[in-house]
């Protein structure tokens, strides 16, 4: 009768024994708590004993980074992460607008001077740093990244980056607030008859004189 009590405690024992989980029976997204291994948070793996859970490198995102995903690794975010997405806390997070990913994916950068960035929406996965001159409309400019509208009387200068001023005789049409698009356009056509072109934009002459041929200035009348 004791032997067979003995026997039953040692199967008791060995079967309690294959049934416990072990830092080393664990998954690579899971950590070992008491006797039970347990699921690493997002952007985390199993630290190096398999007792607690670390947030991957600066630069790196944990993948895949599902929910109670049992293993997983750490890898470059310039490999799993979209171009305008950057690794933060383990994890790929959208850039902010105007700002593509970095060259080594721990943070974002604006485009370049005279590019921005296409598509600039909210959250974007991907996206590249365009000219303005092709993603912009002729009102407006590069800034930050992001197109910016050209002040009154003014239209995009050639290289994307700023805005200029209308040659003389010529006024920006339209010349509404936030305008896409507008061109120089003479003042003759679209100015009224006592006006002239200055700075861009239709002025009236003062009393007792009237426009010279070309609008661009007043002279006795």
């Amino acid at each position: 009768m004791a032997l067979k009590w003995i026997v039953a405690a040692a199967l008791a024992c060995l079967l309690a024994l294959a049934t416990t989980a072990t830092a080393a029976t664990c998954g690579t997204a899971q950590y070992l708590s008491g006797a039970t291994c347990k699921p690493c948070d997002y952007g985390k793996v199993a630290s190096a004993d398999g007792t607690t859970c670390v947030t991957c490198d600066p630069g790196f995102v944990k993948f895949p980074d599902s929910n109670g995903v049992a293993n997983a690794e750490c890898r470059a975010a310039t490999e799993v992460c979209g171009s305008a997405q950057y690794a933060k806390n383990g994890r790929c997070s959208p850039c902010d607008y105007g700002k593509v990913q970095n060259g080594d994916g721990t943070g974002c950068e604006a485009c370049p001077a005279g590019e921005v960035k296409v598509p600039d929406t909210n959250g974007a996965r991907d996206a590249v740093c365009t000219p303005a001159t092709e993603a912009c409309g002729t009102a407006q400019y590069a800034k930050n990244g992001r197109c910016s509208p050209c002040d009154y009387g003014r239209i995009r200068n050639d290289a994307g980056d700023g805005c200029v001023v209308c040659g003389p005789g010529t006024v920006k049409t339209p010349d509404t607030n936030g305008a896409r698009d507008a061109t120089c356009e003479l003042a003759a056509s679209r100015c009224s008859a006592n006006q002239i072109a200055m700075n861009g934009r239709c002025s009236s002459c003062a009393s007792g004189r009237t426009p010279n041929a070309d609008r661009t200035a007043c002279v006795q009348a």
